[in-house]
C-alpha cells in the first residue's frame, strides 16, 4: 500500500510513490486512498501538505499523471514533483501544464526517461515561462523553474532553448531559457543568466525506437 513518508517540523511533506511498478491503475488506487484517508482524518475541506510529490520508477501513463496532477493541486504548498523513468507522453501534457500554471510554489518538475516529444516539450516550456511565473516570490526573486525533460523523444532538442517566452520576441531567449550546463553558476536556486525556466541535460534524448 502507497503510504506517505517523511516529516519535517512535525508534519508529513513527502508522498513517496517511487519504484513500485504501479501502472495507472495502480496509480490512481494508490490516489484515491491518499485522498480518502486525509478526508477521514481532518473531515474538512481537502488541502494536503506535500512539499514534494515523488512518483518516479513506475509505469505511469496519461491517466495516472492525471490522477497524480488532480493530488498535487490540493497541495498547498507543493515544491518538487518527481515523475522520471515512466510513461509519460504528449497526450499528458495539457494536466501538466495545469499543474505548472496553477501550482505557484513549484520550483522543480522532473520527467526525464518519459516518452514526451517536441510537441508535448514546448507546451510545458512555455507553460512554464507565462507571465504569472515571472512575478517575484515573496522572499525575493523567483527561482528558475527546473524542468528536466532529459531523455525522453525530442526530435529537436536545441529548438525548446530558442523559444521567447510569451509577449517576448528572440532577443528574450537568452533570458527565459537556460541549459544549465555549468553548474557551479547554474542549478534548482539559482541561474547566472537569471532565466525563467532551466533545462539541464535537454540535449541528451532518445529516438522512439529506444522507448519501446
Amino acid at each position: 500500500m502507497a503510504t506517505a513518508t517523511g516529516h519535517k517540523h512535525g508534519s508529513s511533506w513527502l508522498l513517496d510513490l517511487s519504484g513500485q511498478r504501479l501502472d495507472d491503475d495502480g496509480i490512481e488506487a494508490a490516489c484515491k486512498r491518499e485522498m480518502a484517508h486525509r478526508k477521514e482524518r481532518h473531515r474538512k475541506p481537502l488541502t494536503l501538505e506535500f512539499q514534494e510529490v515523488d512518483a518516479s520508477g513506475n509505469n505511469i501513463g496519461s491517466r495516472g499523471c492525471r490522477a497524480l496532477v488532480d493530488v498535487c493541486l490540493l497541495c498547498q504548498d507543493l515544491r518538487v514533483v518527481k515523475l522520471s523513468h515512466n510513461a509519460i507522453c504528449d497526450q499528458s501534457a495539457p494536466a501538466l501544464c495545469e499543474l505548472i500554471r496553477r501550482s505557484p510554489a513549484l520550483e522543480q518538475l522532473h520527467l526525464s526517461f518519459n516518452r514526451l516529444t517536441g510537441d508535448g516539450a514546448a507546451k510545458l516550456v512555455a507553460a512554464a515561462q507565462e507571465p504569472a511565473r515571472r512575478s517575484a516570490g515573496a522572499g525575493g526573486p523567483r527561482l528558475p523553474f527546473w524542468l528536466r525533460l532529459e531523455q525522453n523523444c525530442v526530435e529537436l532538442p536545441r529548438a525548446l532553448l530558442q523559444a521567447p517566452a510569451d509577449g517576448g520576441d528572440e532577443q528574450s531567449v537568452a533570458a527565459s531559457v537556460c541549459e544549465a550546463e555549468d553548474p557551479s553558476k547554474c542549478g534548482p536556486r539559482g541561474c547566472c543568466r537569471q532565466a525563467l525556466v532551466h533545462l539541464p541535460y535537454v540535449m541528451r534524448q532518445r529516438n522512439a525506437e529506444e522507448v519501446l
